[in-house]
């Protein structure tokens, strides 16, 4: 989908601390490269993070401290006066729509990772935040059925698409491994223990990295 006609300064806004994952990630020998970083390469934009909230206003500040972190972001890049957005998370991207209202030319797209939940849904509809939104990408056909059907959304403005892979870094082994075993990858709303009860006494190998940058959620898989 082509960005809409007009003279746009764009702007990558993460919900991350972009910074902080990189470092992380740089500590390995090999990484493979960040969707964000490669998008803000490729657009010539400016990627906001959480990062940015450090040097920003004392009410920026303010912000991120009494209200939260998603919120000083959407309100540090309304502040640039940016006139196309993007927004890797709909915890920032609502805010942002919100406040893009008292800027109608403005436009944003964004991932909508989980906007199934009531709150979201009540919130969306009760401010047409998506009258702002040029595109909707999600990961999921029942994110995407929702978006559509329960959001009024036009269909030929979402996008389902697979979660990003590094091609460059992940590639297929000259001569495949033999086997057969699980792996699984993640943590935010996994269930590990039926995982483990599911494959108890079946001898099936299984691997999980329960890891990620992101998620808050405890990990279910220690001592285990």
């Amino acid at each position: 989908m082509s960005l809409p006609g007009g003279n746009f300064r764009r702007f990558v806004l993460v919900s991350a601390d972009e910074q902080a994952i990189l470092d992380a990630l740089h500590a390995e020998a090999e990484w493979p490269r960040q969707d964000v970083v490669e998008l803000a390469r490729a657009l010539d934009a400016e990627l906001l993070s959480y990062t940015d909230l450090r040097d920003a206003s004392m009410f920026t500040r303010g912000l991120a401290r009494w209200v939260s972190k998603p919120v000083a972001l959407a309100w540090l890049a309304f502040r640039r006066r940016g006139t196309f957005y993007f927004a890797n998370a709909e915890n920032t991207a609502i805010p942002l729509a919100l406040l893009l209202k008292l800027r109608p030319a403005a436009r944003v797209a964004f991932i909508g990772h989980r906007l199934t939940t009531p709150l979201k849904t009540r919130l969306i509809r009760a401010f047409n935040l998506l009258r702002q939104a040029h595109v909707v990408f999600c990961y999921s056909a029942l994110q995407e059925r929702h978006i559509v059907d329960r959001l009024a959304f036009p269909a030929d403005r979402v996008r389902l698409i697979p979660f990003q892979v590094d091609e460059r870094f992940f590639t297929p082994s000259a001569e495949p491994a033999v086997g057969r075993g699980v792996v699984s990858v993640g943590r935010e709303m996994r269930d590990y223990p039926t995982l483990f009860a599911a494959l108890e006494g079946t001898g099936v190998p299984v691997t999980v990295v329960a890891s990620s940058p992101w998620s808050k959620r405890a990990d279910e898989t220690a001592n285990r």
